[in-house]
């Protein structure tokens, strides 16, 4: 049976996870021009992507790809403030370090140079510190923060009691504007207590960035569906062959079953070529325009998104950062 790599995969065009598939240098905010429509936006305007090579910055890159810095202050922090907590209650509090920092990609992969050692594998960014993973985000409509004490973990159902509180006594967390649930939690807990008092508006938090991977998967899949980017793999397609691969679309590559645990040759050399016909093409560009400009009709139906996601986020910055 042949082994294939093991990578974080989501099909092109579809939306990627947020915080396990988090991308290094982060994002910087990308204004909109209010009132533009899919038809009279200009990507020309866009500044480049810090993300992904040779492409557009997206107006949501800011809400779905923090930077690391940003993901490991706020998680550190939670980690510091439950430890203390757990201590009062008489228990150790210890993370799972299961975090390992990777590199997403909407379009496949766009970098040569990365292509060259990495092949379709995702990097992980060098330096990159483990971060604390027993404080996750609930899952929408009653989960708490974290899952119920596996069987065999060695930690007693007095501790999770202490980390989550009580099921039972659960309260909903409301989006202040529309009032739908979004998680249910124990103010009394641990985990409520260090939320409350370092994420005060995080439901609201929550809420907004569930609205970005709604606006953002459509954006994707329209742009996926246009009909310059259908011309655009045409052409990468026609590139890639007269390099000597037979791929109708960028999917049908990175997507491929690709064996060993570290990249071939083979894979070296089609993710190389891959990468270099996106850019020579102009692929890149195009794809990412795309995707600009139905991020941008869509954000036009909630003015102040993105400020006021940041705003939220500045506030949690600021309290992580003093935690001692």
């Amino acid at each position: 049976m042949k082994k294939t790599s093991k990578r974080h995969v989501v099909a092109l065009g579809s939306l990627i996870a947020i915080s396990a598939l988090l991308v290094g240098c982060g994002a910087e905010p990308v204004a909109l021009d209010k009132g533009n429509s899919a038809e009279s936006f200009d990507s020309t305007q866009l500044p480049p992507s810090s993300l992904f090579q040779g492409t557009y910055a997206l107006p949501l890159d800011v809400v779905i790809s923090p930077t690391t810095e940003q993901v490991q202050t706020r998680g550190r922090a939670l980690s510091q403030h439950i430890s203390k907590c757990m201590a009062e209650k008489g228990f150790e509090y210890t993370s799972n370090n299961g975090y390992s920092q990777t590199k997403s990609y909407i379009y496949g992969i766009t970098s040569a140079s990365e292509a060259s050692v990495y092949g379709y594998r995702n990097p992980v960014e060098p330096g990159t510190e483990q971060l604390e993973t027993e404080v996750d985000r609930p899952e929408e409509e009653g989960a708490s923060g974290l899952e119920p004490a596996a069987e065999g973990s060695g930690l007693s159902a007095e501790y999770y009691l202490a980390l989550n509180g009580n099921q039972d006594e659960w309260i909903p967390v409301e989006d202040e504007t529309t009032g739908a649930v979004v998680a249910n939690y124990e103010p009394d807990s641990c985990w409520g207590k260090a939320m409350d008092e370092l994420q005060p508006r995080w439901g609201q938090r929550y809420s907004l960035e569930s609205v970005a991977y709604e606006i953002a998967g459509d954006a994707s899949l329209r742009a996926l569906n246009s009909q310059s980017v259908q011309d655009g793999f045409a052409d990468w397609s026609a590139c890639m062959d007269g390099r000597g691969f037979d791929y109708a679309e960028p999917s049908a590559a990175y997507l491929s079953e690709w064996p060993g645990d570290t990249p071939g040759i083979d894979e070296i050399k089609t993710a190389v070529a891959d990468a270099e016909c996106k850019e020579s093409t102009g692929l890149n560009k195009i794809w990412s325009a795309e995707n600009a400009r139905f991020q941008t009709e869509a954000l036009n139906e909630y003015p102040g998104f993105v400020e006021q996601w940041n705003e939220i986020l500045q506030a949690e910055l600021d309290a992580a950062r003093g935690v001692k």
